[in-house]
């Protein structure tokens, strides 16, 4: 189940505007996040001018800098994990990770622009988390190196029968892990 978050031109501009925060999730490194606007959907620039009508991947033909020296697409939708201090692009759609170094990261979205005033209507950004849920959360893993997690399970095998079977992998395995795959009876990594 995903989060709907609305983003307001005026209200939530880089410059002037106060990011929109995506609640209602804790985010910790290694987390994968995914965001997607719809094509149609769309926020002015400058109220009166048709040609600054544009949807999250901005104007690319108006490249603006920010005040801490990043250039975007006019318009286009930004992220930022610091508070509006750095920014990536979202655009219509973007896949990022929560790097970790990153002391408790909170998602805010921001309309790329240098004077909010002119601004007006809002783009409405579908967000999904995926967590790394291979490794079991806890502080532990901020005081630990080398995690080992071990899966242990009856499965069946081809002949119908079920035999004890384990399978172990590393919590950097874990961030490659695909599927944990029961060969005959056998768990195996399916990297």
């Amino acid at each position: 189940m995903g989060i709907l978050v609305e983003v307001k031109a005026n209200e939530n501009s880089t410059t002037g505007g106060v990011g929109a925060e995506v609640g209602a999730v804790s985010l910790k490194a290694g987390d994968v996040i995914s965001i997607f606007c719809e094509f149609n959907n769309r926020w002015k620039l400058l109220d009166q001018q048709e040609e600054f009508i544009t949807n999250a991947n901005g104007i690319g033909s108006h490249p603006i800098t920010l005040p801490n020296g990043q250039t975007f697409p006019a318009g286009s939708l930004l992220g930022s994990f610091d508070n509006g201090t750095t920014f990536f692009a979202v655009g219509l759609f973007t896949q990022i990770s929560v790097l970790e170094g990153i002391p408790n990261p909170i998602l805010k979205l921001y309309c790329a622009d240098i004077d909010k005033d002119n601004n007006s209507g809002s783009i409405f950004a579908h967000i999904k988390v995926q967590t790394n849920r291979l490794v079991p959360n806890g502080s532990y893993l901020r005081t630990a190196r080398n995690v080992k997690i071990t899966v242990t399970a009856e499965c069946r095998k081809l002949d119908g029968t079920f035999q004890e079977t384990s399978v172990e992998y590393t919590q950097v395995e874990a961030q490659n892990l695909k599927d944990i795959i029961n060969i005959d009876g056998v768990l195996t990594k399916g990297l």
